[in-house]
C-alpha cells in the first residue's frame, strides 16, 4: 500500500476530537542509504515518536553482540555457534520492540496489520503502537477511555492517552 493511502487510512479512524492534532509522516532520502528512511507522529505539530532504520539498527546490532559476548557465539562461520549467533540478533530484535524501537518499515507494516485489528485485540496488544493507535481510534469510546489504564505504559501511550483525555473532557 503506498505511504499516501496507507496514512489517510489510519488517520480516517482518528476520532473527531484528535483529526488536525496527530498526524504521521514519513520520509525517504532518494540519494541516500535505505537506513536513512524514517517515519515520526507529531502531536500539534511537534514530534513526539520517531521510527528511524538507523536507531533500530544501531540498537538491535549493540544489543546483538553484546549477548554474542556473554555467550561466546560471535563467530557466525562456526557450526557451533550458528545457532546461538542467529538467536542473539532474534533476542535483541525482540529487546528493541518491546523498548519501542522500530525501523520505518517495521512500523509501515504495523500501521497495515492494524487496519485488519479489532479494537480489543488492538487495546490489549503487547505492542505499543496498537495501543496507541487504539487510543486514537474513534472506535474507543468516552467509557472504554476513562476505564483505559495508562499505569505501565510507554510514553508514546501515555501522552496520547493523556492528550484524548483532554480533548475528550474525561
Amino acid at each position: 500500500m503506498q505511504w499516501s493511502k496507507l496514512k489517510k487510512e489510519i488517520e480516517n479512524r482518528f476520532a473527531d476530537s484528535v483529526v488536525g492534532h496527530v498526524a504521521f509522516h514519513c520520509t525517504r532520502y532518494r540519494h541516500a542509504s535505505s537506513y536513512l528512511e524514517r517515519a515520526w507522529i507529531t502531536l500539534d505539530k511537534k514530534e513526539i515518536y520517531e521510527f528511524s532504520n538507523i536507531k533500530s539498527h544501531m540498537e538491535t546490532w549493540k544489543t546483538a553482540v553484546e549477548l554474542r559476548k556473554i555467550t561466546n557465539t560471535a563467530d557466525y562461520r562456526d557450526p557451533l555457534q550458528r545457532k546461538g549467533y542467529d538467536e542473539a540478533m532474534d533476542f535483541a530484535e525482540e529487546t528493541a520492540h518491546k523498548r519501542g524501537v522500530y525501523s520505518k518499515a517495521e512500523f509501515y507494516y504495523l500501521l497495515e496489520y492494524y487496519l485488519n485489528l479489532p479494537i480489543e485485540k488492538a487495546l490489549q496488544s503487547k505492542n505499543m503502537i496498537f495501543r496507541a493507535l487504539a487510543i486514537l481510534d474513534r472506535r474507543v469510546g468516552k467509557r472504554r477511555l476513562a476505564k483505559f489504564e495508562p499505569d505501565g505504559e510507554s510514553q508514546l501511550v501515555r501522552q496520547l492517552y493523556k492528550f484524548r483525555c483532554s480533548v475528550e473532557n474525561i
